[in-house]
């Protein structure tokens, strides 16, 4: 996706400068604005109408990154939202992915990180920087006990890896030779299996188990088609 209008969120101004100076050599993004809390997030994103948020989780005045993502996804869907945080623990990354965030990315993540967590989430693919890809995948043990008794066909499972890869349903669809339709009905399975109605939380629990090799997703060759 060309030309993909970026928002940032972060209470501190320097944050903000440092992530657009990563980003402005990227002919591919424009940053269209800044909020240094939630509640202007919420207003800015209404406002500007973006394609991608950087957001930071924990902000000091108003709602926090968690809050205005979950209003976000819910009043925008189109929109895409990356979380950046010095928050590394599950918990915090689980909570994020609940509220219905795509990706999410250390502060500590390198300059090339940022730019394809961006790029991905334009896409409509899920990102994780290598610092987050270990927390995730940390957690397979706790993620498999969690959830012990759900099982998968052989058909579901190879629906899974398209959707971890970032595929929406037409192309999983035209992958497997099969209906938009089917494909629905399979992605519903899915969220029934894990009382979700974010697929991400489902992709998280298939890159953290090994069900999907996280190597299978972030080299994805398709990103930029």
């Amino acid at each position: 996706m060309n030309n993909i209008k970026l928002l940032i969120a972060d209470d501190h101004p320097v944050v903000r400068d440092g992530i657009k100076s990563i980003l402005a050599g990227n002919p591919k993004i424009t940053v269209i604005g800044e909020a240094g809390s939630g509640n202007e997030l919420v207003e800015k994103c209404d406002m500007l109408q973006p394609d991608v948020i950087l957001t930071d989780v924990v902000m000091k005045e108003g709602i926090d990154g968690e809050k205005a993502t979950f209003i976000i996804t819910d009043k925008h869907p189109l929109v895409r939202v990356v979380a950046v945080s010095m928050y590394e623990r599950y918990h915090d990354i689980h909570r994020m992915f609940d509220a219905g965030a795509i990706g999410y990315i250390s502060k500590n993540a390198e300059k090339e990180e940022y730019i394809e967590a961006v790029e991905r989430a334009a896409c409509n693919q899920p990102f994780y920087c290598r610092r987050i890809q270990k927390r995730l995948q940390a957690a397979g043990p706790n993620m498999k006990r969690l959830y012990s008794t759900v099982q998968f066909n052989d058909r579901e499972l190879q629906v899974l890896e398209l959707l971890c890869k970032g595929y929406d349903n037409a192309r999983v669809g035209q992958a497997l030779e099969l209906s938009i339709r089917t494909i629905e009905g399979y992605r519903m399975k899915l969220l029934e299996k894990f009382s979700t109605k974010n697929i991400v939380q489902v992709i998280v629990y298939a890159i953290s188990t090994g069900l999907v090799k996280i190597d299978e997703v972030v080299d994805d060759t398709d990103l930029h088609h």
